[in-house]
């Protein structure tokens, strides 16, 4: 194969957030950190797709500033900066 390809659902932070640190710190880190090591070691690009459980930004919602946004699950500030940090580490 000249790549991989993979589909990823990513948990969400829930209705009540409880559940945004584990996403953002474990989940969304663990999940780049195995990404970039497949990667790594089939040295072959990795195409990576499926429901990753934010809007990125104001125009993946049709609501922006709607002031339930910062607090509801995919469209908080720790959600949105996690996800930034996966794109910055090369992924689009």
């Amino acid at each position: 194969p000249l790549f991989y390809l993979t589909n990823v659902y990513v948990p969400n932070s829930g209705q009540k957030l409880d559940r945004l640190g584990y996403r953002t710190e474990q989940w969304d880190a663990d999940l780049l950190k195995k990404m970039q090591q497949l990667e790594k070691d089939g040295n072959k690009p990795v195409i990576w797709l499926g429901d990753l459980n934010v809007a990125h930004n104001e125009k993946d919602t049709w609501n922006e500033g709607a002031k339930h946004l910062a607090k509801s699950a995919g469209t908080t500030v720790e959600e949105r900066a996690s996800f930034e940090r996966q794109l910055s580490a090369g992924y689009t």
